[in-house]
């Protein structure tokens, strides 16, 4: 086997872990409005399901993806990540969701940082139990 596909394999499998609905991240899976839409009668038919499903997914990739990607780009610099991580939480007005979405990105990155020895990783999760402990402190 070439360098090439030992490297795609590698990282395909690592891909594969994270997205596991096994991966440590103190998440569910959850169907995104699915049993709601089926309760309330809109989906009953698979081309109501199928047009719920490319619904989802441009949501998800005119949202989620596009703050995904910047945050990979941007994964060196600290500060931008804290300008992108305001940013995004600005967008979640579900207090729900915000609260949800900032408990699993700390068990992502504390997983991911143990798991797959990335720097960068690492980083962030060393810049978060510093932060962590400082609001702690100034909360007492």
């Amino acid at each position: 086997m070439d360098k090439n596909n030992v490297e795609y394999t590698s990282s395909l499998l690592a891909l594969l872990q994270i997205v596991d609905s096994g991966f440590p991240t103190g998440g569910f899976s959850h169907s995104l409005g699915y049993e709601s839409a089926v309760k309330h009668g809109h989906i009953r038919s698979k081309k109501q399901l199928t047009e719920f499903v490319i619904t989802v997914l441009e949501n998800i990739g005119s949202s989620s993806l596009p703050l995904l990607c910047e945050a990979y780009k941007q994964s060196g610099d600290m500060s931008k990540i804290i300008a992108l991580d305001e940013y995004t939480e600005a967008c979640l007005s579900n207090h729900i969701a915000n609260r949800s979405s900032v408990q699993q990105g700390k068990s992502l990155i504390a997983s991911s940082s143990e798991t797959f020895k990335d720097k960068r990783m690492l980083n962030i999760k060393v810049f978060l139990l510093d932060f962590t402990f400082l609001n702690f402190i100034l909360f007492f």
